[in-house]
């Protein structure tokens, strides 16, 4: 209970201190508009003295004070654009991320203009000047300003791509990001943002962060070019490599591994979909499932025109009919993803050697 209070406490109490400031533009102490908008317009050294004075008065402390000075930095320079529902979600999410971005940049630029160049390293301004703080805490703060630099021209290239309805590629050369980062860095990098972690992460099966990390390094380190394009097909034939699947199976054990396997099987996810509408419990669609994979007279040849005996059994004639034929169905497909477009990752498409695992 007390804790609610606090939290109440200080929520009302950082809502005082924006109405505070608020009243300070108005009786032309300060102007908001000239803390986003550095150079000639940039807030001069009585203005800034006088916002801190009343927000120390107030009683927060030095860095709060800074932090909401970047706040109201950050807010005035907020984009009002309407929403565009004549635009296609993929265009507006492009256009949204670019903006997002840009407002970052133009926000540094006044913190700098504002408290001088040590602004930088000042932790009360790590929302703007480490942006990719959640995703990449272990990159100093220039590397990723320099990181959003080179995702803002990626994300350009791909909203002019998607315009002009032209595949997309990536605008920022490995060579880059090689110069940019270290071996340990760029490993960490390429498990949140390449196209193998990405195709890697998408599946019913929940890795947990060990294993994820685990599984995605014996990838990169035995079949490097999947780090910078893979599809499901490819990463399907990836894992069932004899060398790839005894690695897996000694680093997330049998069970893990035969789940992740499972969890890449369109047929096997058409199962759960049926499942669930059928109201089939978890338990009965698994053993549907490993019957039938084991099925001998469903690998090759002719398909029997009716379900296994076993089946009927399990689920009863009706749903094990239904079953069957969706499972056959699947099977039956040129390949898991077929048609799917190649995933293609922020990297160049040249193969890209990732560094080992780190042991963190």
């Amino acid at each position: 209970m007390k804790q609610k209070v606090l939290l109440l406490g200080v929520s009302v109490g950082l809502n005082f201190v924006f109405m505070a400031a608020l009243v300070l533009t108005a009786t032309g102490a300060i102007s908001l508009s000239s803390l986003s908008n550095p150079g000639p317009q940039a807030p001069t050294t009585r203005e800034t003295r006088v916002l801190e004075q009343a927000l120390r008065s107030a009683g927060l402390k030095v860095a709060e004070v800074k932090r909401v000075i970047e706040a109201l930095v950050r807010q005035t320079d907020a984009d009002s654009a309407p929403y565009a529902y004549w635009l296609s979600p993929q265009i507006r999410d492009l256009r949204a991320r670019i903006a997002k971005i840009e407002s970052d940049a133009r926000a540094r630029t006044a913190l700098v203009e504002i408290f001088g160049a040590a602004a930088v390293d000042d932790a009360a301004f790590n929302a703007s000047f480490r942006p990719y703080d959640s995703e990449f805490p272990m990159l100093a703060s220039e590397k990723q300003v320099r990181l959003q630099e080179y995702r803002l021209r990626e994300l350009k290239a791909q909203a002019e791509s998607v315009a002009a309805l032209m595949p997309v590629r990536s605008a920022r050369p490995e060579s880059q990001i090689e110069e940019l980062l270290d071996p340990a860095e760029r490993f960490e990098y390429l498990l949140r943002e390449s196209a193998l972690a990405k195709v890697l992460s998408s599946s019913t099966f929940e890795f947990t962060e060990p294993e994820f990390r685990s599984v995605f390094g014996i990838l990169a380190k035995e079949d490097p070019e999947l780090v910078a394009s893979v599809n499901p097909v490819s990463l399907s034939d990836a894992l069932s490599r004899t060398a790839n699947q005894s690695a897996i199976i000694e680093a997330i054990g049998r069970d893990r591994y035969d789940a992740l396997r499972r969890a890449r099987d369109p047929s096997y996810n058409l199962l759960r979909m049926i499942a669930r509408v059928r109201e089939i419990s978890p338990d009965k669609i698994e053993q549907a499932y490993a019957l039938l994979s084991a099925s001998d007279a469903l690998k090759g040849g002719q398909a029997p025109a009716n379900p296994p005996d076993e089946l009927n059994d399990l689920l009863g004639a009706r749903s094990a009919n239904e079953v069957f034929r969706a499972f056959q169905s699947a099977r039956q497909q040129p390949g898991p993803g077929s048609g799917l477009t190649q995933a293609t990752a922020h990297l160049s498409g040249k193969p890209i050697q990732a560094a080992p695992l780190s042991n963190q």
